[in-house]
């Protein structure tokens, strides 16, 4: 590296040290920073002092962050840790001398302190006064998720060491050495010199660090010679957080650790409970939707155990109040995923399965209106559905039988908008776009199959929907490698467990009777009151999976379910919440982020905003006035590139469990404003306590990331769709009021006065065997305009009110759809100008 000369500034109090060289330019600090791929893991140190302390601190790069030492005077040297070595004399003597100190500090918190002596040997040394803290940015001894690294913070008295404070000018030896128990068993040294065990005690191996006043221009060149100035402003906090500015960078060091931090992140799975939802019941006979699951054709009950309000014309799928209120008490049994039990054929579609969803989301809308939390929602497939399209058992390897399966996925999910699908983030080739959730029922309702129907279906949902698919399934699926996760349907007779996919699946229940049932003769699983459940969850905890999935939250025909019933009350839906406090564990802050819309391109001169629905599952509220806000950094290739200054305050309180609504603007630079360059990136989003500027996954919680590319986007009018606040069903005739979000996602800007949102209104079928074919066709309507109430830039977002009302070009009301219908009615909004529909 050359550089002019009027570059150089040699302060005078250290000119005469005749190796050193400090530079005044930040460019010089590249020269020891080792030329290998940005996704070499390495550890960023720095050093300072007064009159009292020497300060250092380490914000060290550890993809799985592992550690049991908490205590002082612990082993810290048996997890990841950071070690400092100082030599007072600088003498370089073999062994350690009784002028050598060592402090080590685990990233667990536990901390030992060691002292020299004449014959060469060392020991811990019981001390108080010094200082440090440790901070984790992930989760520590856990291998299922990626960490960032984690930071050490300490300061030593100098009374401590046996010396007076140094003067400027003074050299020490010194080392530092930070150890990884983690992925790899290895150390990496400061010295190039200390490369065994042997050398880890042996100050003739240490570099060494000359201490400077308090001179801007001092700068590290050398990992052999390090620079330590003393601190100009104010004293380092030492809370375990390297703050902005905080520290000296001119002077700090870097060590290239022997591992690399994965480019894209492992598969984010969170601490999740889903369970299943037997819509199927319809116990009003004087509707004209087909009396069902109630009674038997005596008039006998068909249900072993009974709802708590009985099962009246008020216990049924097409009631929006009846799901309203199942719903609601999932989310106050801390249960975050329902999983409808969805039949696809015929005969279903005719009957419960598509209105039954309907209903349901109107349930969700009312419940997200009013401020209530509620549960995402993902696919259980009941796949008895085949024999009852086919009459027989079909092959899954035939296409017309793959047409059919993917036929039943569609329709579902066309039934349930994108704002309220559960949405799980992998780090696979999925990376990018989040997955929904499909978990099949048994394969035994097939004749034959293998793994071919997972891409079938994954390309064309990820055509139609601009989404993947986590898949999870019985684990008679699991010969065939092809699912995400393995777990049984029937936890009420036994606990399941299974970790022969990515995500691991317990399965509980509380119990099983399936008397009422005609023709049945399973054995009873007794309850024994709460106890059985409580068992089931006692095993389940000790697998430590991913995900429980509890078993039948209103299955009522088998005497298993957990919903609030005459028989055992609400006492079901409370050890539910005790169990899942358990799973999740006793988290001060635990974010969840449970939804967003993230555009996977982001231009170098565009502000993007983004949408979150994120939750508190920890056991500290979030108030307004203690300050916590939304914020995000970039890394590329696992290394952070860039800090962010923006940090989106919460305008509400968010109690445990609770959920709050964000909007956050993307801008690709950083908090000084420089801009990123072109290329792939990755954004972590995290809370951040306002009151101290920590970052909550410094205090155990986690960040969520996201894939995204800084480029030019590949088209000029392009539109992200985000919600359409209305009604589901609709009185045709009637006027409907709608409040449409959409953000800008092309690369010009929406005109005010020549841009309005419409609407197109089509009737759609997908290929069920037996029931319907594909198609679609547009039905002229009338349909409002409303124009833009302002200009719409790049990458922003915007709310349109509009009036939808269903008639045709001639007034008259457009014909009325019957639940025997083999086809649906779609609203699909549009942006048009002129007479040009943007899609």
């Amino acid at each position: 590296m050359s550089l002019r000369r009027e570059l150089f500034h040699l302060p005078s109090e250290v000119s005469a040290l005749g190796k050193l060289i400090l530079v005044f330019t930040l460019a010089a600090i590249v020269a020891i920073i080792p030329s290998t791929a940005l996704a070499q893991a390495r550890a960023q140190g720095y050093t300072t002092w007064d009159e009292n302390y020497f300060y250092a601190a380490f914000r060290v790069d550890d993809p799985n962050v592992v550690g049991t030492n908490t205590k002082l005077a612990s082993n810290p040297w048996e997890d990841d840790c950071v070690e400092i070595f100082i030599e007072t004399d600088n003498a370089h003597r073999s062994g350690r001398s009784a002028k050598t100190i060592h402090m080590a500090v685990s990233a667990a918190g536990g901390s030992a302190f060691t002292v020299g002596s004449d014959n060469g040997t060392w020991q811990k040394k019981q001390i108080v006064s010094f200082k440090y803290q440790a901070g984790i940015e992930g989760t520590i001894n856990n291998s299922d998720d990626l960490d960032a690294g984690y930071t050490i913070e300490l300061a030593i008295p100098w009374f401590e060491m046996g010396v007076k404070p140094p003067t400027p000018g003074t050299i020490m030896s010194f080392n530092a050495l930070i150890r990884m128990h983690g992925d790899k068993t290895a150390f990496a040294s400061l010295s190039p010199n200390v490369k065994s065990e042997s050398d880890i005690h042996d100050a003739s191996k240490w570099s060494d660090i000359v201490f400077t006043g308090p001179v801007f221009g001092a700068a590290t060149l050398s990992r052999e010679k390090i620079v330590s100035a003393k601190y100009v402003a104010r004293m380092p906090l030492i809370d375990g957080q390297i703050a902005p500015g905080e520290w000296n960078k001119n002077t700090s060091f870097t060590i290239p650790l022997p591992i690399e931090m994965p480019k894209l992140p492992k598969h984010q799975l969170q601490k999740t409970v889903a369970t299943y939802y037997f819509y199927w019941y319809q116990g009003d006979p004087r509707k004209s939707a087909p009396f069902a699951h109630v009674r038997e054709a005596d008039g006998e009950s068909a249900l072993t155990d009974h709802p708590i309000k009985s099962p009246g014309p008020w216990f049924s799928y097409d009631r929006v109040e009846w799901h309203k209120e199942e719903l609601s008490d999932m989310k106050k049994a801390g249960i975050d995923i329902v999983l409808p039990v969805y039949w696809g054929d015929a005969a279903n579609n005719a009957g419960f399965a598509r209105k039954g969803l309907d209903c349901m989301v109107e349930a969700l809308r009312e419940l997200k209106r009013e401020g209530s939390p509620y549960p995402m929602v993902g696919m259980f497939f009941d796949t008895t559905a085949f024999f009852s399209a086919y009459g027989a058992k079909p092959d899954l390897r035939d296409e017309e039988v793959k047409r059919t399966f993917y036929g039943m996925i569609k329709e579902f999910f066309q039934r349930v908008p994108e704002e309220f699908r559960a949405q799980v983030e992998m780090g696979d080739e999925r990376a990018g776009r989040p997955c929904v959730i499909v978990d099949l029922y048994t394969p035994s309702w097939l004749s034959a199959l293998d793994e071919s129907f997972v891409q079938y279906v994954n390309e064309r949902f990820s055509r139609d929907f601009n989404a993947n698919i986590l898949w999870l399934g019985d684990e008679g699926y699991a010969q065939f490698k092809c699912l995400d996760g393995y777990v049984s349907y029937g936890a009420g007779l036994g606990a399941k467990f299974s970790d022969a996919g990515i995500v691991k699946i317990a399965a509980v229940g509380a119990g099983y009777d399936d008397t009422a049932v005609e023709g049945r003769t399973t054995p009873i699983r007794s309850r024994q009151g709460t106890g059985t459940y409580k068992s089931d969850w006692t095993s389940a905890l000790a697998n430590n999976p991913h995900w429980v999935i509890v078993d039948g939250w209103n299955e009522f025909h088998e005497g298993s379910e957990l919903c609030a019933s005459r028989q055992y009350g609400r006492a079901f839906i409370e050890e539910t919440k005790m169990q899942v406090l358990k799973f999740r564990g006793p988290k001060e802050y635990d974010t969840r982020f449970i939804r967003r819309n993230v555009p996977n391109v982001i231009p170098q001169d565009r502000i993007c905003q983004a949408e979150f629905v994120i939750g508190n599952a920890g056991n500290r509220p979030w108030l307004v006035s203690e300050g916590y806000a939304l914020t995000y950094r970039w890394y590329q290739d696992g290394r952070l590139i860039a800090d962010s200054a923006v940090k989106v305050k919460l305008d509400k309180d968010v109690q445990p469990g609770q959920m709050v609504d964000v909007t956050v603007g993307i801008a690709p630079a950083g908090s000084g404003g420089r801009v990123l360059t072109d290329g792939d990136y990755e954004l972590r989003f995290e809370m951040v306590r306002l009151a101290d500027s920590k970052p909550l996954s410094a205090l155990g919680d986690r960040w969520f990331s996201v894939p995204v590319r800084v480029g030019a986007v590949d088209a000029a009018k392009k539109a992200a769709w985000l919600e359409a606040d209305g009604p589901v069903m609709m009185r045709t005739g009637a006027a409907y009021s709608y409040k449409v979000r959409v953000r800008n996602d092309g690369s010009t800007v929406w005109k005010a006065g020549s841009t309005a949102l419409s609407y197109r209104l089509f009737r759609q079928s997908n290929y069920i065997h037996g029931w319907s074919d594909d198609s679609l066709e547009e039905i002229s309507v009338a349909a409002a305009k409303s124009p833009l109430p302002k200009d719409v830039r790049p990458g922003e977002i915007v709310e349109i009110p509009i009036d939808v009302v269903l008639k045709d070009k001639n007034g008259k009301s457009i014909a009325t759809w019957k639940q025997s219908d083999a086809w649906s009615y779609h609203l699909k909004f549009d942006l048009i100008e002129g007479k040009r529909w943007f899609s």
